[in-house]
C-alpha cells in the first residue's frame, strides 16, 4: 500500500479521523520497526474557514487491495496439487448382489508442484455406500511432485442394475475419478401358487404334476431346498430334482409333485422352495381331496409275519397302525388277541377306548417269543363303534440251531519232536436257526504240543446245514503220548461240543565221542586229520543237517568227509565226521565245529585246536667264490651278480650283508634285488652286486658274508689282481 507523507501543517482530508496515522503491513511482509520520535510542533487540527482540504487517498488502498488479492488467487490456483490418475474411470462389472468384486488397482500421482498431503478417500453419489477402497497407501501420506501412491476399489452392490459414485480425495489435492458397476442378483419365480389334485383313493398315488422354477434374474439362482410341510405334509411328496442345482439366468427346473392321501376329507400342505445365501424363498399351495370307501379302520400292515425266532428269545416288537380312513370320528372299543400257544403277544397298545378323528391313528406292539420249534400263529382283533372290526392275521416260526460234529476224536499218529503235522475239525449246524460261534479253546495236559492254524468257526456265525472248519496242528515238544482236547462254545442247543485230540511223539538225540579234537603241532606247509564218532542215543531217526566250522581260526580246518549220509541215523546208529587241521599262519590256532541236527537238544559243538610252527628256510648261494681277474690299480671293474635263492619252505629273511677281510674296502656291494626285501619267499631269490676297484699291485682278497635265518651265515669269497701301480 501506498504511503503518502503529509506537511506537518497540513489536516487530514477526513475531519472524522482523530489521532495518528496507522502503517499498513503488505500481506507476508513483516512490518519495519518503527522510526523514533521526533519532536513536532503542534498541529492545529480544527477546520479553519477558506482551508483547501487534503486529497482523499482510499481509492488507491482499494486499488492496492484488488491487485494483491488477484495475485494470491493466481498463485493458489497455479500452484495447488492436482492429482492425476492411471485410468480415467473404473469400471468394476457385473457382480453378484450382496457379494463383492476383486479390487481394482488405481495409481494416483501428484501432478502439480507443490506436496500433495492426503486426508482421505470417499465416495459420493446415491450409490456411494456400494463402493469401498478395499487397499489404500495414499491416505495419510505426503507425495512429492511426480510421486505416486495406489488404492484398490472393490464394489458391492446391494441391488439389482447399474451403479455409480465418484471417488473425492480429501487434503490439498484436486481429484476425482468415475467409479461404476452393475449389480446382479437372482430372481425366483414359481409357476403358479397352487396345485390341486382333487379327489384321490386314499393310499392312492396321484399322477405327477409338473411346478416349473425359473430364475428371472441376472445371476445363478441356486436352489438349496425344496421341501413340504404343513398339516398333511405326510400326504404329499416332491422329487429332488430342482433340490441343490443351479440355475444360470433365464433357465428353469421341473419339480414333480405326487399326493397320496392318508385319509379321507380335505388335505393340504405347503411347498416351500429356498434359494441360496440371497436369501429367496416361494411356497406353493398344495390341496387334495382323500376319498375312502372301505371299512374305518385300516390296518397298517395287514398282517404281520415275525419269520424265524429263536426258540426261548423274544422278538423285536412290530407294530400294527390303525389308520382312520374316514373324514368323520371312529370310536374304538377293545382289542383282543387269540394267540393260544404261539409265543405270540401284545406288548404295548393305545387303541382300547379311544376316539380317533380322520387321519388320526392309534398301534398295538406285538412280539414274538417262540416256546417250540416249528410253526405259529394267532389273531388280532380290534372292535369299533360302527360295528365294523378290523383283524390282522399273525405268523411265525420258532428255530434254533444245532451244533454237530464231523469227529469227536482226532488222532494225529506218532511224529518226531520240533515235527508238525496237521487235522481238521469239521463243524455242522444241524439246527434251523443261524448258530453264532462264541471261540473254540485248547484244555488238557498236551495243549502246548497243539495249536489252531486256521479257525473258520471262531466269532462267526452259520446259517442252517453249513459247515466250517478249524485246522489244528500237532508239533509234539516232548516224547511220550500227548493228549488234549478243543472246546467249542457256541449258542447252539446243548451247549459245548468237545472234540479229543491225540498224538505222541518221538525224539532223536545226539551223542559225540569226544568235546574236542587236538590236532598237536604241525610244521608250516603241513597238515593232520581228526575223526569224530556220532551216534543216535534217542527212539526216532536223527538227522544231521549241517555242520561248520567257525572261530577265529576257522579257515585252517576243513570238515574233509561225513559220514552220516543224507537218510540219517536209526535210533542207536553212529556215523564218523573227519576234520582236517591246515594251518596257514603259525602259532596256536582254534576253531569250533558246530553240528546242527534235529534231535533234541541244541547243536553239538566241538572244540577244535592246533599249534602251527614256522617252515624251514633254505640259503643257497649261485656261487662260492667271485674272482674279478686282473684290473689296472684304481679302475673299477664290471658289476659281478650274486643270486640268493630260498631252498627251503620257509620264508628266507637276510638279516645282513657285509664285506670283511684284508682288501674288504676295494670290494663294494652295488644295490641289488636283495637290497630291502623283508624276504624271500620257498623257491624265491633275489640278487646281490659286488664291484672291484684294486688300490695296490698283487692278489686283493676279501668274504662276502650273507646272515640269515636258514641256520646261521652264508659267504663268498672274492678275490682279484691289481697291477700297474
Amino acid at each position: 500500500m501506498l504511503d503518502l507523507p503529509l506537511r506537518g501543517d497540513e489536516k487530514r482530508a477526513d475531519p472524522q479521523l482523530d489521532g495518528p496515522d496507522e502503517p499498513v503491513q503488505e500481506p507476508g511482509r513483516v512490518a519495519d520497526p518503527a522510526p523514533p520520535e521526533l519532536p513536532t510542533r503542534p498541529v492545529d487540527r480544527r477546520r479553519r474557514r477558506g482551508h483547501k482540504p487534503e486529497k482523499r487517498r482510499w481509492p488507491l488502498f482499494l486499488l492496492l487491495l484488488l491487485i494483491l488479492g488477484a495475485a494470491g488467487f493466481a498463485y493458489y490456483h497455479v500452484t495447488t496439487p492436482v492429482a492425476g490418475f492411471s485410468v480415467e474411470s473404473i469400471e468394476l462389472g457385473e457382480q453378484l448382489v450382496g457379494g463383492v468384486s476383486e479390487p481394482v488397482e488405481v495409481t494416483v500421482t501428484n501432478t502439480g508442484s507443490r506436496a500433495m498431503t492426503l486426508t482421505g478417500v470417499r465416495f459420493t453419489g446415491e450409490t456411494a455406500a456400494e463402493f469401498e477402497v478395499l487397499e489404500d497407501d495414499c491416505t495419510g501420506s505426503t507425495r512429492q511432485a511426480g510421486e505416486v501412491c495406489t488404492l484398490a476399489i472393490g464394489f458391492r452392490p446391494a441391488a439389482n442394475g447399474p451403479r455409480s459414485a465418484t471417488l473425492d480425495l480429501t487434503g490439498n489435492v484436486i481429484g476425482q475419478l468415475p467409479v461404476s458397476g452393475v449389480g446382479a442378483a437372482p430372481v425366483l419365480t414359481v409357476e403358479r401358487s397352487e396345485v390341486d389334485f382333487g379327489p384321490q383313493p386314499v393310499d392312492g398315488r396321484s399322477a405327477n404334476r409338473a411346478l416349473e422354477l425359473r430364475n428371472d434374474g441376472a445371476a445363478p439362482l441356486a436352489v438349496a431346498t425344496v421341501t413340504i410341510g404343513g398339516d398333511h405334509n405326510k400326504d404329499f411328496a416332491v422329487d429332488q430334482a430342482c433340490a441343490s442345482t443351479t440355475l444360470p439366468p433365464g433357465k428353469s427346473c421341473s419339480a414333480r409333485i405326487s399326493f397320496t392321501p392318508r385319509a379321507a376329507g380335505e388335505r393340504s400342505a405347503t411347498l416351500s422352495i429356498a434359494g441360496d445365501s440371497s436369501g429367496l424363498t416361494s411356497t406353493v399351495a398344495l390341496r387334495g381331496t382323500g376319498v375312502w370307501s372301505g371299512e374305518p379302520l385300516d390296518a397298517v400292515p395287514a398282517e404281520i409275519d415275525f419269520g424265524a425266532q429263536r426258540r426261548g428269545r423274544s422278538s423285536s416288537p412290530q407294530r400294527i397302525a390303525f389308520i382312520n380312513r374316514t373324514s368323520a370320528p371312529v370310536e374304538v372299543g377293545d382289542v383282543r388277541l387269540d394267540a393260544g400257544s404261539s409265543g405270540i403277544s401284545i406288548d404295548r397298545q393305545d387303541c382300547r377306548q379311544s376316539t380317533l378323528g380322520p387321519g388320526e391313528e392309534c398301534g398295538v406292539e406285538l412280539e414274538f417269543e417262540p416256546a417250540d420249534v416249528g410253526a405259529a400263529t394267532a389273531t388280532l382283533t380290534v372292535v369299533t363303534a360302527t360295528g365294523f372290526d378290523t383283524t390282522v392275521g399273525l405268523t411265525g416260526t420258532g428255530v434254533e440251531p444245532r451244533l454237530s460234529v464231523e469227529r469227536s476224536s482226532l488222532e494225529f499218529g506218532e511224529l518226531r519232536v520240533g515235527f508238525e503235522r496237521e487235522r481238521q475239525a469239521v463243524l455242522t449246524n444241524s439246527g434251523t436257526a443261524t448258530l453264532a460261534f462264541r471261540e473254540a479253546t485248547l484244555a488238557g495236559s498236551g495243549r502246548s504240543s497243539y495249536s489252531k492254524t486256521k479257525d473258520g468257526c471262531s466269532g462267526f456265525s452259520l446259517a442252517p446245514g453249513r459247515t466250517c472248519t478249524i485246522e489244528l496242528a500237532f508239533k509234539p515238544r516232548q516224547s511220550g503220548a500227548l493228549v488234549a482236547e478243543i472246546r467249542i462254545e457256541s449258542d447252539a442247543a446243548g451247549g459245548r461240543q468237545v472234540i479229543s485230540l491225540r498224538g505222541e511223539g518221538t525224539m532223536a538225540e545226539l551223542t559225540v565221542d569226544r568235546q574236542q579234537l587236538d590236532f598237536g603241532t604241525i610244521r608250516l606247509p603241513g597238515s593232520a586229520d581228526q575223526a569224530l564218532t556220532l551216534r543216535n542215543d534217542g527212539s526216532a531217526k536223527l538227522r544231521i543237517q549241517g555242520v561248520t566250522v567257525t572261530g577265529s581260526a576257522a579257515n585252517d580246518f576243513v570238515v574233509a568227509a561225513i559220514g552220516c549220509g543224507e537218510s540219517g541215523l536209526e535210533a542207536g546208529g553212529s556215523c564218523r565226521i573227519s576234520v582236517r587241521f591246515v594251518p596257514r599262519d603259525e602259532g596256536a590256532r582254534a576253531g569250533r565245529l558246530t553240528i546242527r541236527h534235529d534231535g533234541d537238544g541244541p547243536a553239538k559243538e566241538i572244540s577244535l585246536i592246533g599249534t602251527a610252527i614256522p617252515a624251514q628256510p633254505g640259503f643257497q648261494a649261485s656261487s662260492s667264490t667271485i674272482n674279478f681277474g686282473t684290473r689296472q690299480v684304481g679302475s673299477r671293474s664290471s658289476v659281478e651278480t650274486l643270486t640268493v635263492t630260498n631252498s627251503g619252505e620257509g620264508r628266507l629273511e637276510l638279516a645282513r650283508i657285509s664285506i670283511d677281510g684284508a682288501h674288504a674296502d676295494e670290494f663294494t656291494l652295488v644295490p641289488g634285488t636283495c637290497d630291502g626285501a623283508p624276504f624271500v619267499a620257498p623257491n624265491g631269490n633275489c640278487t646281490i652286486g659286488i664291484r672291484f676297484t684294486p688300490r695296490a699291485n698283487g692278489e686283493r682278497r676279501a668274504t662276502l658274508r650273507i646272515r640269515h635265518n636258514a641256520g646261521g651265515e652264508g659267504s663268498v669269497s672274492l678275490s682279484g689282481l691289481g697291477a700297474g701301480g
